[in-house]
């Protein structure tokens, strides 16, 4: 198995010809917010890397899906779990920062909330909670 992960999904469309058949695709989603440049870094934000992984998921439905909410930042549980059930991922990782980066992380009830929803319907891979 071929697992890709990138915060630009929109860039596998580049290589979709290319990929093994066996081929997991990944994002990370960390949150539904929109959070500035300081914050994010340069990476497409996360609602335009879910449109585009939506946008793969669609046109490329052969392709499985993992979603890395890692590191996890605050969000709002009912569009996080939207666009899980949207998305349909065969497995999410949910962790917190672990290099200390002073994220705005929700709180850690939050996230089992989050973690008690999303495997209602997929897989789910706890990391450092």
């Amino acid at each position: 198995m071929w697992f890709f992960e990138t915060k630009n999904p929109g860039r596998y469309i580049n290589f979709i010809g290319i990929f093994p058949a066996n081929t997991v695709l990944s994002t990370t989603i960390e949150t539904n917010r929109e959070h500035s440049k300081a914050v994010m870094g340069y990476a497409p934000t996360p609602v335009e890397r879910f449109k585009s992984i939506m946008y793969l998921k669609r046109t490329f439905p052969g392709f499985p899906i993992h979603i890395s909410i890692e590191p996890i930042m605050d969000f709002d549980l009912a569009p996080m779990i939207s666009w899980m059930k949207n998305l349909k991922p065969v497995k999410v990782a949910v962790g917190y920062d672990s290099l200390n980066n002073n994220l705005p992380e929700p709180p850690k009830s939050k996230t089992l909330k989050l973690i008690e929803q999303l495997e209602k319907f997929t897989d789910v891979e706890r990391k450092q909670l």
